[in-house]
């Protein structure tokens, strides 16, 4: 005998349980929940000697295509990269 249990839970907690990949994010909180991800993710590679120059290059290439009605994005001034 097979049981179903069907349960309410939303897009972006079934998303997060199936991994990154399968996020699609809309609203801010979605946005919000990848980045928490994301992070969560990056950051369990922080011990690695590879790490630091791994992170910089990441950040400069999710960086280089943004664009900041104010010529900065996060503090930095894009032209400092």
């Amino acid at each position: 005998m097979i049981c179903f249990f069907v349960g309410v839970v939303s897009v972006a907690e079934t998303s997060t349980a199936l991994g990154i990949d399968t996020m699609n994010p809309n609203t801010r909180e979605e946005f919000d929940e990848l980045e928490a991800a994301i992070s969560k993710k990056v950051q369990s590679f922080a011990k690695s000697p590879h790490f630091p120059a791994f992170a910089e290059e990441l950040i400069r290439n999710i960086c280089v295509n943004c664009k900041c009605s104010n010529g900065t994005f996060g503090g930095y001034r894009a032209a400092s990269w």
